[in-house]
């Protein structure tokens, strides 16, 4: 859309651009430009935060406000990263290397948490799955497999020591899947001796 438009409460006439659209006018754009739009925008919250921050609260915890944006996510917000994907990893990484210090204090303090380190090694396990092809990369998550390695009490399946890695039961290359069903929790010792072998038969107390 070309052309310019006034704008009602500044007064100044500016290009289109320069404002909101507006299905109910007849022109298709708002009566105020958007600088003049978010000076009351700003106004206003700054008189009424407290009621705005209760709105906010009321709305996430709406059941149906809920599902309506898991609808609304679901569809459009794929389609939005495809469109924009390198813009967006574009300023991920530039917010990374300009916050360094304080994400790998926030990793650290992760990793102490027996969850927080069944989290890192799930995200890299879902990273390796899909690099590898392997069949359900795009439906199990991090925490899927996080709640995988409780169920094993973060102990290795194999011996029963601290866990140190996520082990697909089957290998990928043998034809294995990354499902939660084929992921168990495994130590470094254990998932080395291991290796790609199949069919692999635990013994002792471990197959218990």
């Amino acid at each position: 859309m070309t052309g310019s438009n006034r704008c009602t409460k500044c007064g100044e006439t500016k290009p289109v651009s320069e404002f909101y659209r507006h299905i109910s006018h007849k022109n298709g754009l708002s009566n105020q430009c958007k600088i003049c739009v978010r000076s009351e925008q700003r106004t206003y919250y700054a008189g009424h935060k407290e009621a705005v921050a209760e709105y906010g609260r009321s709305r996430r915890e709406d059941a149906t406000y809920r599902q309506s944006r898991r609808t609304y996510m679901s569809t459009y917000g794929p389609a939005y990263y495809e469109r924009h994907k390198d813009r967006i990893r574009e300023e991920h990484h530039s917010w990374q290397a300009s916050h360094r210090e304080s994400v790998a204090e926030r990793n650290r303090i992760a990793r102490r948490t027996e969850r927080g380190r069944a989290l890192g090694i799930a995200c890299w396990h879902r990273y390796k799955g899909r690099k590898e092809g392997a069949l359900g990369y795009d439906y199990t998550t991090a925490e899927m497999i996080a709640a995988r390695c409780e169920m094993w009490g973060g102990r290795c399946y194999v011996c029963g020591g601290p866990m140190q890695a996520i082990d697909h039961v089957k290998p990928i290359s043998k034809g294995g899947a990354h499902l939660p069903c084929n992921l168990r929790p495994i130590c470094k010792s254990c998932n080395s001796s291991k290796n790609a072998r199949w069919p692999y038969a635990l013994s002792g107390s471990a197959a218990t």
